[in-house]
């Protein structure tokens, strides 16, 4: 995912922290130097705090990105977005949160139980 997608996304991850009841389908319209973003429901895409934070983004987003355009829409928007690249808050209601924190990773044979002794690997 490009660094444009990765800023919209975060953005949206906050977004939806902040107001679980909204939904997000980003991706390309008929041009892959315009961003649509859907956003549901109609009820929540009229909230005047939200709204604010979005016009924020979206003229932060362009100053920086002047090769680029994007667009939030509401749900049955004549704008459609021709290709989702990702969704969020359509598949799970927990808030989603972004970290930079690494994953312990650990080889398969650290797990695998030897002969005469036993090796676990274990993560705090």
């Amino acid at each position: 995912m490009d660094e444009r997608l990765n800023e919209i996304r975060f953005f949206l991850i906050e977004m939806y922290n902040k107001y679980p009841a909204l939904k997000f389908k980003c991706g390309y319209g008929s041009s892959d130097t315009t961003y649509i973003v859907e956003v549901e429901p109609l009820s929540e895409y009229n909230n005047e705090e939200y709204a604010k934070r979005e016009l924020e983004f979206c003229n932060s987003f362009e100053s920086r990105n002047v090769d680029h355009d994007i667009i939030f829409v509401s749900e049955g928007d004549i704008c459609k977005i021709e290709n989702v690249i990702f969704k969020i808050g359509y598949d799970d209601n927990r808030p989603l949160y972004e970290s930079n924190r690494t994953t312990f990773n650990s080889e398969l044979s650290t797990w695998i139980r030897h002969r005469d002794n036993i090796n676990y690997s274990l993560a705090a």
